[in-house]
């Protein structure tokens, strides 16, 4: 699914309007329609409901589920402001019977408040007298479902000083600012309704695109019932030290459970004795030993909890000459490459969190994007960057944005389970960016699996290895039998 900035989704309306036949109205209905839907399926004990209104086609659209919703109106602007779109829809409110209160109504009395104040069109500062009614809302400690957007949401930069939702019902196509900045903050659950736009207005090719299950279930590799072993992977990971023998763990389990054919990994005497208890279906061999391992691999995960020291810098430089299959860089190899070392000539997945794309790039901006677009630029390197809707960028593909995980994600040994997932996937004959975007998908879902059986915070990177599996079951819903 793309993704829209501001002017492509104010482009998809006037197509709309003016290519399509579609009328305004026509579009407030629908949106108001979609809105009421979500709140009759997600809130179905909230009773009383609050819909507070601007004075443009948002405040519209707020006024149709008001009426639809037999719920009370909030209009924050005289009637005399309102817009004759918005009008029209505020007329026909009242003319429902539907109740017409003052902006300065208790909002905690309602069960829940729509947010129907400000569209894709804000940019700037919110004028002083909405930012204390958006405050107000928030004080009621009501859940709160926005309209196309929260509003005082950025739709390009997702910078907000506005409403934190509970739930967001946008129209046509999600809306860039959405996934960046303070977006992934403000928006809630997030429910895309396509309101009935032509699928020509919907299909035109953007910057940002939003993976779908569908995609994911069609690049994950299948298994032939004779197969064996190694026609399903031989991965080399190269992780661990002394210090740090956990990120080795994690990322061989990984490795494991997302099914890696054949595993064989290099580290430290310390960690190969530890692993062998953890994960023995591994083959171990020692960091001095390991360039034989090197050319038999279909792939190979170097970084996670390696250290950074001069012996180890001299092993990740001989390990990245020897290289001749792709490679999936994480965590110190990647704080490597920012102190100086040159990538390697194969085929290779970035996997940095936000600090070591900063070091690796040189800079430090609240720009995920553009910190993405810069560093894919300077590496010619596919690049997933880690965090609330993982980016996974190169140069010859759309950006892509990862719609699963959440919160709980945020906790030692995610990444290092990621990259067991993406080395896999690369050892299976996927792309870089194939294997970044559905290791990505793959991980979040398990993370969101793990969040639905054991509760939002608290679940371990080992609680999300354990569930790859049944996710890969229900994303191929494959049948064996």
């Amino acid at each position: 699914m793309w993704i829209a900035s501001r002017e492509e989704s104010q482009a998809i309306d006037r197509r709309a309007l003016g290519e399509f036949g579609l009328t305004s109205q026509e579009l407030m209905e629908a949106e108001g329609s979609a809105v009421a839907r979500v709140i009759r399926e997600h809130f179905p004990t909230a009773n009383r409901v609050g819909v507070v209104c601007g004075k443009g086609n948002n405040g519209g659209d707020g006024f149709v589920v008001a009426r639809l919703m037999g719920a009370i109106a909030i209009p924050v602007f005289p009637e005399s402001e309102l817009s004759p779109e918005c009008l029209v829809q505020f007329e026909s409110a009242r003319a429902a019977g539907v109740q017409i209160r003052t902006c300065d109504s208790n909002f905690a009395e309602f069960d829940l408040l729509v947010d129907a104040v400000l569209g894709t069109g804000f940019l700037g500062a919110l004028r002083p007298e909405i930012a204390a009614i958006l405050a107000r809302m928030h004080a009621a400690d009501k859940p709160i479902v926005s309209v196309d957007v929260p509003s005082g949401l950025d739709c390009n930069s997702g910078r907000s000083e506005g409403i934190r939702a509970t739930h967001t019902v946008t129209f046509g196509l999600p809306k860039r600012g959405m996934f960046l900045a303070d977006g992934p903050d403000t928006i809630g659950c997030l429910t895309v309704d396509d309101i009935g736009f032509p699928q020509e207005l919907l299909g035109a090719v953007t910057e940002l695109w939003l993976t779908e299950a569908a995609e994911v279930r069609r690049l994950l590799p299948t298994r032939n019932r004779n197969s064996h072993k190694g026609r399903n992977g031989r991965l080399l990971i190269i992780a661990g030290s002394d210090d740090m023998p956990g990120a080795c763990l994690l990322t061989a389990t990984a490795a494991l459970r997302a099914g890696a054919g054949y595993i064989c990994v290099a580290s430290t005497p310390r960690v190969l004795g530890a692993l062998s208890v953890v994960a023995p279906e591994c083959v171990h061999v020692r960091l001095d030993e390991l360039s034989h391992q090197i050319g038999l691999a279909d792939a190979v995960v170097i970084g996670p909890g390696l250290g950074t020291s001069p012996t180890t810098r001299n092993m990740v430089e001989q390990v990245f000459g020897l290289l001749q299959s792709p490679a999936c860089i994480d965590a110190d190899a990647l704080n490597l490459v920012s102190q100086g070392l040159p990538l390697p000539q194969v085929p290779c997945l970035l996997t940095p969190h936000p600090g070591e794309l900063h070091r690796l790039i040189g800079t430090e901006s609240s720009d995920r994007l553009d910190s993405l677009n810069r560093a894919v630029k300077q590496t010619g390197k596919t690049v997933l960057l880690k965090g609330a809707f993982t980016l996974i960028g190169t140069a010859e593909n759309q950006t892509y944005v990862n719609p699963t995980g959440n919160a709980g994600m945020a906790t030692a040994g995610m990444g290092d389970a990621l990259a067991g997932i993406a080395g896999t996937l690369l050892a299976q004959g996927l792309s870089p960016h194939d294997a970044g975007v559905t290791a990505a998908y793959w991980h979040g879902a398990a993370g969101d699996l793990a969040a639905e059986e054991l509760g939002p915070i608290g679940y371990t990177a080992r609680d999300l290895i354990a569930r790859l599996p049944s996710v890969r079951a229900k994303l191929v819903q494959s049948c064996v039998g």
